[in-house]
């Protein structure tokens, strides 16, 4: 239930079930809603655990606990993330609260090796759910807490707030009986190009810096990705943005507090160095679209070629439909950090005087394509 400040409910969950399978309608919401309430109610089954997905971020409830399942890791949280599939560990009736929050449905969906549903899924074998199934190949990224693979020529049904895993977590810890990798800082180094990929697999603090920005890929149409600024002040886990910043280094920290910005993006990610061919068979052989640079200036996505073997742990890539026929991505800030060239004509009309630097804090009297500091203001020009 999500309600508005007078406490009128203005959206109920649209998933409406007499039991787990007679569910009829997904749960949908047309545009970020401001609330302020909103819960979601579930029963955590005898098993003791369960696969969740929710469209706003909540502290957990005594007696349950979140994790989220990334390859190589399992990260204990107490609380669970918007549209961030996590498994949840405790028993019987959870009710996730939280007040004056953002509430998205979104498809961008997947967090580690977990992809979460707001309608009924039917999953093919090959991944894993939570019901046993008559294959003997499972795993247990918790204690107590194990999903089995659907057999070959099987589908299982993932409901909408639930889960599913895309591949087993093989855990990168020398005690395997304890896969609790706890959150450690993150240094990211920034070229020269004054941009770089991200991506962290806890709620991070955006660095206080003279110039430093986040933005999510909301959407990718034509040939141009469309870019919104993290504003907020903290990145969410398993999230994939773009840095852009003076050149250097800048160590991200866990976040005391969940995230409250819900940011959408479409970039993947990884947190291990991982050849390219494993993605391209991750992602069902899409293209597969990493940060450029060209001889002069920053560029924008392009396909990998021959050259580019491996993503580098931390970092996030693009994919697009092999038969996209896209070889390059630019970008767009679409009014959030950069407002383009037609912007500094028009400044440049009022006769102002305009202080204009390159991102190494260089002045700049004939800027090209590229991020500039025009006057305080962070200015793509395309």
């Amino acid at each position: 239930n999500i309600s508005d400040e007078e406490g009128e409910v203005v959206l109920r969950s649209a998933y409406l079930c007499n039991s787990q399978t007679d569910c009829v309608y997904p749960f949908f919401a047309p545009y970020d809603i401001t609330a302020a309430n909103a819960s979601l109610t579930t029963t955590v089954p005898a098993e003791g655990f369960t696969l969740l997905t929710t469209p706003f971020v909540a502290s957990m409830p005594s007696g349950f606990t979140s994790y989220a399942l990334l390859p190589g890791q399992v990260l204990p949280f107490d609380w669970i993330d918007a549209n961030r599939p996590m498994l949840v560990k405790g028993t019987g009736e959870m009710r996730l609260t939280a007040s004056n929050t953002t509430v998205q449905a979104t498809d961008a969906l997947e967090a580690g090796v977990l992809k979460g549903a707001y309608s009924p899924l039917a999953v093919i074998a090959g991944n894993y759910v939570q019901s046993e199934s008559a294959t003997t190949d499972s795993f247990s990224p918790v204690e107590d807490a194990t999903l089995y693979a659907i057999a070959d020529g099987q589908t299982a049904t993932v409901y909408p707030f639930h889960a599913f895993a895309t591949e087993k977590v093989v855990l990168n810890s020398d005690d395997p009986d304890d896969p609790e990798i706890p959150a450690t800082p993150y240094t990211l180094t920034v070229s020269g190009a004054g941009v770089a990929t991200l991506y962290l697999p806890f709620d991070a603090l955006i660095p206080d810096a003279d110039f430093l920005a986040a933005a999510g890929v909301t959407a990718v149409n034509n040939g141009t990705a469309y870019l919104k600024e993290v504003k907020r002040g903290v990145i969410p886990a398993y999230t994939g943005v773009m840095i852009f910043a003076n050149p250097g280094k800048y160590t991200f920290v866990p976040a005391d507090a969940p995230a409250t910005e819900t940011v959408t993006s479409v970039l993947h990610g990884v947190l291990v160095d991982t050849p390219i061919d494993e993605l391209e068979e991750k992602e069902d052989g899409a293209a597969i679209y990493v940060l450029s640079r060209g001889i002069e200036e920053y560029t924008g996505f392009k396909v990998v070629g021959s050259t580019v073997k491996v993503i580098n742990a931390n970092k996030a890539y693009l994919t697009l439909p092999a038969d996209a026929g896209v070889k390059e991505v630019n970008l767009s800030f679409a009014g959030q950090i950069q407002t383009g060239i037609d912007s500094v004509k028009a400044t440049l009309g009022n006769g102002e005087d305009l202080q204009i630097f390159d991102l190494s804090g260089r002045r700049v009297t004939k800027p090209q394509k590229g991020i500039y500091i025009i006057n305080g203001k962070k200015i793509l020009i395309r």
